[in-house]
């Protein structure tokens, strides 16, 4: 949540010049949120709002896609995770989830990493 919320601030013009330089004008974070219910989550409706409100302002850094299983969502599996990554093509990724989850990424990314330019060792890490 540290990310989205230095996004927020840079986005409302808050930051120092210090803060300013710390990410790329280039830089973009697309989150991927999953939690059993809305009520369950911690940082869902934040997300939300402010991809919401990046949409409305044409700001480009931040996307929220989210998954919420009493929802009857589809689970997410190698399908979803190749045709995401395929269409996003990114430079950097970082999972952090439940064992279940980040070895699905695992297993995948290295199927699909090398195929998207991703060296496995250092621009993807599942903590």
């Amino acid at each position: 949540m540290d990310v989205v919320a230095h996004l927020i601030r840079k986005n409302l013009g808050m930051l120092s010049a210090e803060e300013e330089s710390m990410l790329g004008d280039d830089f973009k974070l697309i989150l991927f949120l999953a939690f059993q219910t809305a009520a369950d989550s911690v940082g869902l409706e934040l997300c939300q709002k402010f991809h919401d409100l990046c949409k409305a302002k044409g700001w480009k850094n931040f996307e929220c896609r989210v998954r919420l299983s009493d929802q009857k969502s589809p689970r997410w599996n190698e399908e979803f995770i190749t045709k995401e990554m395929t269409e996003i093509r990114p430079t950097k990724i970082w999972v952090s989830g439940p064992p279940m989850m980040n070895e699905l990424f695992d297993k995948t990314l290295a199927k699909v990493g090398p195929s998207l330019s991703l060296d496995l060792k250092t621009d993807i890490d599942i903590m």
